[in-house]
């Protein structure tokens, strides 16, 4: 029931709502390794596809008179089986991702639009935050007795830096639906190492 209650709250913001607008979004990348992209939402294990894009002038630009609905989307490659990123529209239907080889969201930026500012700023805090403690926890294996503990009080001091981010996050930008989908999707259902639990959520449930 839990389930059921959750992919209706999700599927409701994203794909029901009362706003929709038009759009303008253009997509720049250091190193495209397509000519094509594919603009898409996710329902469960698919995608559904919405627009297309051909690369030109070093950038691929969504571009329609239809209404989009608020909600979360993700980038497809060109062969229409793997998200290459995700990002919201909210709020501004015109605005530009540029994206560095990585396509890491710690390389990723934006410009016309704060949702998608802030939700790709969370989601670097948290990508680098775990490469973090990845390096703490091979510490903590040490069989020496002050590196372990100094690992263990590094691993401490960690958790709750990132604690209060993620709680300050979501209380200071709680009008963006990322952050909302966020907060409501933080279950044990959903592994902490997921930086976006809202899709997620919605390709596994």
């Amino acid at each position: 029931m839990k389930k059921c209650i959750l992919l209706f709250i999700i599927l409701s913001l994203s794909i029901f709502p009362t706003k929709a607008q038009k759009y303008e979004i253009t997509i720049r990348m250091e190193q495209p390794k397509d000519s094509i992209l594919y603009l898409a939402q996710h329902f469960r294990d698919q995608f559904v596809f919405i627009d297309s894009s051909q690369l030109s002038n070093n950038a691929f630009t969504f571009k329609g008179r239809q209404k989009l609905q608020k909600g979360i989307y993700t980038l497809v490659d060109a062969s229409k089986k793997k998200s290459i990123s995700d990002f919201t529209i909210d709020g501004k239907t015109k605005f530009s991702l540029y994206f560095d080889k990585t396509l890491r969201p710690e390389g990723v930026s934006v410009k016309g639009c704060d949702a998608n500012k802030q939700m790709f700023n969370y989601m670097a805090k948290n990508s680098l935050a775990r490469l973090e403690m990845k390096e703490i926890e091979q510490r903590q294996k040490s069989k020496n007795a002050t590196t372990k503990q100094a690992a263990d009080r590094a691993a401490d001091s960690l958790t709750n830096s990132m604690i209060a981010y993620q709680d300050s996050m979501m209380s200071k930008y709680n009008k963006f639906i990322f952050f909302k989908l966020q907060k409501e999707f933080d279950t044990e259902e959903v592994p902490d190492s997921v930086e976006n639990k809202a899709c997620y959520y919605r390709t596994h449930y």
